[in-house]
């Protein structure tokens, strides 16, 4: 039986007969744009792109990389490309899981 032009592809497919599998860093997991797989919803936390193939920059964080690290990181490190989270503590003079909270 050959392919029909008219059908859709199933969840998680795209392409010429489907036979892509969509990424499954998409905002909605595993759902792309049926025709080019581009994560039409956005991406999930820690990815961007069209097809959210790309890790986050060092220094953003979050959904589409869109949110900025405090830049209070220990040592100068990046935080975490998911949450934000400094992962080896703060500088000194900063707190809290973002390292955003001025010490008095």
């Amino acid at each position: 039986m050959g392919y029909d032009c008219n059908e859709t592809c199933s969840y998680g497919t795209y392409g010429e007969n489907c036979k892509r599998n969509c990424s499954r860093n998409c905002a909605k997991q595993e759902y792309c744009n049926k025709e080019s797989g581009d994560c039409d919803d956005g991406c999930a936390p820690g990815y961007r792109g069209s097809k959210c193939e790309k890790e986050c920059d060092f220094g953003t964080y979050g959904a589409d990389c869109v949110e900025l690290c405090s830049g209070n990181c220990h040592k100068n490190k990046t935080c975490n490309r998911v949450y934000g989270e400094c992962m080896d503590g703060c500088k000194e003079g900063f707190q809290g899981t973002l390292c955003n909270e001025i010490i008095n």
